[in-house]
């Protein structure tokens, strides 16, 4: 996922852990689930 999105590994775990913090995301051994799409397509949209 980090490469994917051009970020160092330790960048992209932080960032998934805020995500999981705001419950816009839950994370599982193998998979991520988006659970509040709007708030993530909010936060994509400001950069």
């Amino acid at each position: 996922i980090a490469e994917l999105a051009g970020l160092s590994t330790e960048s992209a775990v932080r960032i998934l852990s805020d995500f999981k913090s705001d419950s816009i995301v839950t994370l599982n051994r193998n998979e991520i689930q988006i659970v509040n799409e709007e708030l993530l397509r909010t936060i994509s949209m400001s950069g």
